[in-house]
């Protein structure tokens, strides 16, 4: 298992919780996706420990609330970079040796907000769409390879992307208590 994020803390904590429940080899790359160049530093990191997915989870991303004009166009770009560009590139990276194997997955993360316009939160809705449609035309490319393509899209929930996004209340997302990370993740 290989886990990648900006924060080594956060990834030796996640490390040792999985390590606690499971007998499973645990790789941790800190390495902020979002940065120029990652994208390959991470396969070249992969491929000289000789590491080779079986199943790759585009999960990272974040949003931003508030109104595009008003907001920092360079957040802005940061998070289209992370959303769309890293997870095109960490695909399209892996795709082909996958497909050389003929077994192999990409799971990429996507959101119920894929499917409809965001106001103040237009950018993280649009890349949220790209990934859909990013990932049902590679399903189709690939369809009979022995290789699955597909996009992951939950509802709100309690994650640390409402605090990134600037939200003060997450309720307001629903009338309920939002379900948890491992609660979406366990589906």
């Amino acid at each position: 298992l290989v886990l990648v994020a900006r924060s080594e803390e956060g990834l030796n904590r996640v490390r040792g919780i999985i390590a606690g429940k499971h007998s499973a080899s645990i790789v941790v790359i800190p390495l902020d996706l979002s940065q120029p160049g990652s994208t390959k530093a991470l396969i070249d990191e992969l491929s000289a420990r000789s590491l080779t997915p079986d199943v790759v989870v585009n999960n990272a991303g974040f949003g931003l609330v508030g109104k595009a004009a008003e907001l920092s166009v360079d957040q802005q770009l940061n998070m289209n970079d992370l959303n769309s560009r890293a997870l095109t590139d960490i695909s399209l990276r892996v795709l082909p040796a996958m497909l050389g194997r003929k077994s192999g997955g990409i799971i990429n993360v996507a959101s119920v907000a894929a499917f409809l316009p965001g106001p103040n939160m237009a950018v993280y809705f649009a890349t949220k769409a790209f990934v859909v449609s990013f990932s049902d035309a590679l399903h189709e490319e690939v369809r009979g390879s022995g290789v699955n393509v597909m996009s992951l899209c939950p509802g709100p929930a309690e994650t640390g992307c409402q605090f990134r996004a600037g939200m003060k209340d997450a309720r307001r997302l629903s009338p309920t208590k939002l379900p948890s990370a491992a609660s979406v993740a366990a589906l």
